[in-house]
C-alpha cells in the first residue's frame, strides 16, 4: 500500500493574499506509521478518548503478529489469514475477533 500524503502550505506576504501550495509526498508506510497516522486522524476528528484508547490497544495486538516496521504493502492475504487464526486461538469471543479485524481494516483504509 502506498500512501499519498497531501500537505497544504500557505505563504503570506505582507499586503498580498495567501497563496496555497500543494505538496504531494509519496512514501512507503510501515505498520507503525499507519497506526500513528490513524491515531492522529482520530484526534483531529475529535473522537472520544476511550475510542482512541481502544485503537491504541488494537495496535498493540497488531504488533504481536505484525512487525511494527513491516511495510503495509507487504501485508497479503496469507498474513491476514494468519492473523485471523491467531486471534481465534487467543480470544474465545467471536465478537472480539471481529472487532480486532474491523480495526485492522480501518487502519488499512486510512487516507
Amino acid at each position: 500500500m502506498m500512501c499519498l500524503l497531501f500537505c497544504y502550505v500557505f505563504i503570506v506576504k505582507e499586503g498580498e493574499k495567501m497563496k496555497r501550495i500543494r505538496l504531494d509526498v509519496t512514501k512507503s508506510m510501515t505498520f507503525k506509521d499507519g497506526c500513528e497516522l490513524y491515531l492522529l486522524d482520530c484526534r483531529q476528528r475529535n473522537l472520544r478518548g476511550a475510542t482512541i484508547n481502544h485503537y491504541r490497544q488494537s495496535h498493540l495486538r497488531f504488533y504481536r503478529y505484525f512487525e511494527p516496521d513491516l511495510p503495509l504493502e507487504q501485508v497479503d492475504e496469507s498474513m491476514y489469514n494468519g492473523y485471523v487464526l491467531q486471534l481465534c486461538d487467543e480470544l474465545e469471543n467471536s465478537v472480539s475477533v471481529n472487532t480486532y479485524l474491523r480495526d485492522l481494516i480501518t487502519l488499512g483504509s486510512n487516507p
